[in-house]
């Protein structure tokens, strides 16, 4: 009986669930009995972690490092304005709590990286990428096949948004399960390829309906009910009204070389929006460091106008996109540290001064501005 599975108020909140014909009571406690971790509370996490929190899955984990920021609001509908500064899982779960009691919220206020991956993910049914970069795409799609774990991608880009299901078991006995996000993009863009998660702007909506979608995916599959986008690829374009999904298909190869590989750093996924440069970046410390001692260092902002006019630590402003005529203001005889808001637009504009003017005295500072003003 329903009553032996849901209390009164559970059978209230889903209400409109158990009614609905080839749903009820057993649906619902498939999704009771789900744990389902969401990697990024941003724009694609939020919707998807609300409706997912409204349609009863038992456990949700949220996986983010950051904190809230105003420039958020306009997409991550899991906050409002007094979040601002506040860490962004915390607050997360405060909502969703709110939202539905009954279930159950897991934090995790750290980035998904290599090393803590396999144990982040593990205890959890599927996974839900919303994550902004492609470093993070490429890990949890690694582990996931690593885990034999289903995970729903979503991603966007301006007015377009992509929403797949990957590595679902499709046949049990055979243990066959569907493609991955490898077996359609084998490998991550080059860093010259990429579009910059801080410049390239979104409207708010696209992610919305991304999160959605990724949360519907993700409904679908811990039911059994409907049919999960596996092995298609829906694409959808908000500005032209136009959704397209086309096929791809399983690459036993690619899934057997993942299998094999152990998980590595970031370098091995590409560049994501915190980039890795190695023995050219200069942490939060050490930029504190120089500066107490007065080294001679100068600093470039190289995020735009406006940005640095609402809150810097200092330096020139000379965008990223201006650096290529306005280099020559950048001098050769002192230590010069670049930084952006996290990390990406300094890594691009340092390579392209090492590598094309021959800077020998450029660093960038790791993390960002971000990393530079809540590092204690």
């Amino acid at each position: 009986m329903a009553s032996d599975l849901f209390n009164q108020t559970e059978l209230q909140l889903y209400d409109r669930q158990l009614i609905m014909p080839g749903f009820g009571t057993d649906a619902q406690k498939k999704l009771k009995l789900a744990k389902v971790l969401i990697v990024g509370a941003g724009g694609i996490g939020s919707p998807a972690a609300l409706y997912l929190a409204a349609a009863g899955v038992g456990v949700i984990g949220l996986v983010d490092g950051d904190t809230v920021e105003l420039s958020n609001l306009q997409r991550q509908i899991l906050f409002q304005f007094t979040s601002a500064g506040k860490t962004k899982v915390a607050e997360a779960a405060l909502r969703l709590n709110a939202l539905n009691p009954t279930i159950k919220v897991e934090t995790h206020a750290m980035q998904l990286t290599p090393s803590n991956a396999t144990a982040l993910v593990t205890p959890y049914d599927l996974v839900v990428d919303g994550s902004d970069n492609f470093a993070t795409r490429y890990l949890v799609n690694d582990v996931c096949v690593k885990l034999d774990k289903p995970f729903v991608g979503a991603s966007v880009f301006q007015w377009q948004a992509n929403v797949a299901v990957y590595n679902l078991l499709i046949r049990s006995q055979s243990s066959l399960r569907s493609a991955t996000y490898r077996c359609l993009f084998p490998e991550p863009p080059s860093s010259d390829q990429m579009p910059d998660c801080n410049t390239v702007g979104v409207v708010g909506v696209v992610p919305g309906w991304c999160g959605v979608m990724a949360a519907t995916e993700a409904i679908k599959v811990i039911t059994g009910i409907g049919q999960p986008l596996v092995n298609r690829y829906m694409a959808y374009d908000a500005s032209k009204g136009l959704v397209n999904t086309f096929n791809f298909t399983r690459d036993d190869d690619a899934v057997a070389t993942i299998k094999n590989h152990p998980l590595g750093d970031y370098s091995v996924y590409g560049d994501g929006c915190a980039a890795d440069t190695g023995a050219r970046e200069v942490t939060p410390q050490q930029l504190r460091s120089r500066l107490r001692q007065r080294l001679g260092v100068r600093l470039v902002d190289v995020r735009e106008e406006h940005e640095h006019a609402l809150v810097n630590i200092g330096g020139d402003c000379i965008p990223v996109n201006d650096i290529r005529h306005r280099f020559n203001e950048i001098p050769r005889d002192v230590q010069v540290i670049l930084y952006c808001r996290s990390g990406q637009r300094s890594s691009k504009a340092m390579e392209f001064l090492q590598q094309e003017k021959g800077y020998t005295n450029v660093y960038h500072l790791r993390g960002g501005i971000r990393a530079y003003m809540t590092e204690k």
